[in-house]
């Protein structure tokens, strides 16, 4: 798989969520991950990902507004 959005969580039981709601604004080809250090290095490498998304708890605040707006600044995406 080349691009798509990788996202990197250490909550593990959110993994489902995190991937649903990407889906629903609308990224293309979500992977949701908690892999680690030279894990995550390797995963990148292997995925290619157009967009890498560190540190859920952020976006799992933010507002689809916020949302909207990754996805108007990285037109490729949707």
């Amino acid at each position: 798989m080349a691009g798509g959005t990788l996202v990197v969580s250490r909550a593990t039981n959110l993994f489902s969520h995190l991937k649903k709601r990407f889906e629903q604004l609308g990224f293309t080809d979500v992977t949701v991950t908690g892999v680690e250090k030279d894990g995550l290095y390797m995963l990148i490498s292997e995925l290619k990902p157009r967009l890498v998304i560190v540190g859920a708890e952020f976006y799992l605040s933010a507002t689809p507004y916020m949302m909207s707006g990754l996805l108007r600044r990285f037109k490729g995406l949707a």
